[in-house]
């Protein structure tokens, strides 16, 4: 019962089963992309603002009041949603593409600083404490060149020259450290004002990370780079990463906005993430229910059963032999004795049938006379209610036209009643059986 239960259960739910698991094996592409040509509070739904940063017809990395100190200002800005980056199980790492326009713009057109950068960190983005000034909202100051406390990729647009820059406005790379691996010059266009496109490439065959800037007005990207290095991001970041930008302003100030944003990724053939923990938590718990059901199915088929047994076993175990006992009347009877009598209840010696069980012909070897049994049905709601009634009540009653009632027997599950034969039918056969002008005349009666 049990292994058919469970054999029906898994045929029933291995179907669904074995293609989820095949589906989760599947690679699948996993790539993002978005573009955001200008910023509102429609687009501003999808990038999470940190620290200083705000919405104003643009991305304001930093403060910009003219009547407030914006010294010392931090802001981030990034996608709220994790970019694929690479898979550690296969090694496969994706390309990318980001594209964004900004300006730089200084209240002081001598004293400025200290820049922005495009970063790649772990998901979600974290502002370090104390990163205002040279660290550009990118690392803790005291970890600034600290390549082990740090885990972020950042290409800077410089404005501000500390003692580990080259010059003071400059574009590097950063790798874990503001002491950039690649730079190079930048006029930037903090004293006119104009507005900056950029390009940040990664080629994941190449390793190739790249930087083209211009200030066309209507620029091309031919995929020319005014800076690059070589670098295996899957040894850096995480698999999923953040993307976004970071600002900041020291002892002097300067506003930071980002204008537009496009970004895009390669399809990255991957498993989905915590796929294998999946598969094995599905086979487990799959397992555990159809155990547990199982389990359930036969602990009720058994107290089913054992209740069915409890009840044929009580059948007969509150009547008291000592009622039935009493005087000269109806007699106890072996079990064994009433089936030897019938045959073991033959169907040839049935007499007939009724809603209480079926009447049996039978001849008793002690003492030697013909019987009919009633052997009551154990389906009968009424069956024990009846057999009581007939030792107790009928027994006790004498006439010479009244069918005696010889004796019982309650054993082996079964409830029998012993009468003596009647040789001419009972009085409803008299009456209406074949003859039916018969009736009684009153000596009779």
């Amino acid at each position: 019962m049990v292994s058919f239960l469970f054999y029906r259960a898994m045929a029933s739910s291995s179907s669904p089963l074995l293609l989820l698991f095949v589906y989760l094996l599947l690679p699948t592409a996993t790539s993002l992309s978005f573009s955001f040509p200008y910023f509102n509070s429609t687009t501003g739904q999808f990038i999470a603002f940190q620290n200083d940063t705000f919405l104003n017809g643009a991305i304001s990395l930093t403060k910009n009041a003219y009547n407030t100190d914006i010294g010392s200002s931090v802001g981030r800005a990034y996608y709220n949603e994790p970019i694929p980056l690479h898979d550690a199980a296969t090694g496969e790492l994706a390309d990318f593409t980001t594209n964004f326009s900004f300006i730089i713009d200084a209240f002081n057109k001598t004293n400025y600083g200290d820049g922005l950068a495009f970063f790649l960190s772990p998901f979600p983005s974290v502002v370090p404490p104390d990163s205002a000034g040279g660290s550009i909202g990118l690392v803790e100051r005291n970890n600034s060149l600290n390549e082990s406390a740090n885990q972020i990729v950042a290409i800077e647009f410089d404005t501000f020259q500390n003692y580990w820059d080259p010059s003071a406005d400059h574009i590097g790379i950063d790798v874990n450290s503001m002491k950039s691996v690649a730079t190079v010059m930048w006029n930037s266009s903090i004293k006119d004002g104009r507005t900056a496109n950029a390009w940040i490439s990664y080629n994941a065959t190449t390793k190739n990370l790249s930087v083209f800037l211009t200030y066309d007005k209507n620029p091309i990207f031919a995929g020319n780079s005014s800076l690059h290095h070589i670098v295996n991001l899957s040894q850096i970041l995480p698999e999923e990463i953040a993307v976004g930008f970071s600002a900041a302003t020291g002892l002097y100030s300067e506003t930071h906005s980002i204008l537009s944003w496009e970004f895009s990724s390669t399809p990255l053939r991957t498993r989905k993430k915590n796929r294998v923990g999946l598969i094995v938590g599905l086979t487990v718990s799959t397992g555990l229910i159809l155990a547990a059901a199982s389990f359930l199915c036969y602990f009720l088929w058994r107290k089913k059963k054992t209740a069915n047994l409890k009840g044929e076993e009580h059948y007969a175990d509150d009547i008291d032999d000592g009622e039935f006992e009493k005087g000269r009347g109806p007699k106890k009877f072996p079990f064994g004795d009433l089936a030897a009598a019938t045959k073991n209840f033959a169907d040839e010696l049935k007499l007939g049938e009724g809603g209480f069980g079926s009447v049996y012909r039978g001849f008793l070897a002690e003492p030697k006379i013909e019987v009919a049994i009633k052997r009551v049905s154990k389906e009968s709601q009424q069956g024990k209610k009846e057999y009581i009634s007939e030792v107790k009540i009928i027994s006790r009653l004498r006439h010479r036209n009244l069918v005696q009632l010889v004796g019982w027997c309650h054993e082996r599950k079964e409830l029998l009643l012993v009468y003596e034969f009647m040789p001419n039918g009972s009085l409803d056969s008299y009456l209406y059986g074949r003859d039916s002008n018969r009736y009684l005349s009153w000596p009779l009666r």
